[in-house]
């Protein structure tokens, strides 16, 4: 049995609210720090910092990960994502 995805997130150093609330199906591998996380539909979060992310229903990522940013210059702080948030449906990318 897997255990619960926040606290998978929360032993890597990273933000247990980095993904949507419903997002609990996973892949993990040990190995290679590979992390694919199963969102059931296409959705955006806000979070704290006023930022929003558009999740697809597929998420992969290493959670050697250090520090999130987009673009050239902008990056967000960790706090912003401490908290497990709903994410809004959207149609399609």
């Amino acid at each position: 049995m897997q255990k619960p995805l926040p606290e998978l997130l929360k032993e890597f150093g990273l933000p247990v609210g980095i993904f949507p609330q419903d997002a609990t199906n996973y892949e993990f591998n040990e190995e290679t720090g590979k992390l694919i996380v199963f969102i059931p539909e296409t959705c955006e979060v806000g979070y704290r910092d006023s930022s929003v992310i558009r999740f697809s229903t597929t998420v992969m990522i290493w959670v050697k990960v250090t520090s999130i940013s987009a673009g050239m210059k902008k990056g967000w702080s960790r706090a912003a994502y401490e908290v497990i948030r709903p994410g809004v449906g959207v149609d399609k990318f």
